[in-house]
């Protein structure tokens, strides 16, 4: 359940269908009984976004759901949008 909203969201503001180039990839890399890495990335158009109704709520969850599953240095999330690209990163300690 902690990649769902990522997924999710990358489909509902990633893809606005009018532009030849549009993509998601997503990336799970597991080291063996040590870590999971976690990478979606997906290009944008803000004024697509922008005509969605969307409140906002699904990345906040995620990062409360992981401070009350994991400790601070158990996990490592990044997020980023910029230019027209929106990208997670995310690395979990296996427990």
């Amino acid at each position: 359940m902690l990649f769902e909203p990522f997924i999710d969201n990358a489909f509902k503001h990633g893809l606005p269908g009018n532009e030849a180039n549009d993509y998601i990839e997503i990336t799970f890399k597991f080291i063996p009984e040590k870590k999971l890495f976690f990478h979606i990335k997906n290009n944008f158009n803000d004024s697509f976004s922008k005509k969605q109704n969307k409140t906002g709520i699904g990345l906040e969850n995620v990062k409360q759901r992981l401070k009350l599953l994991y400790q601070p240095e158990e996990f490592k999330l990044e997020i980023h949008k910029s230019m027209n690209i929106f990208s997670v990163e995310l690395e979990l300690l296996l427990k």
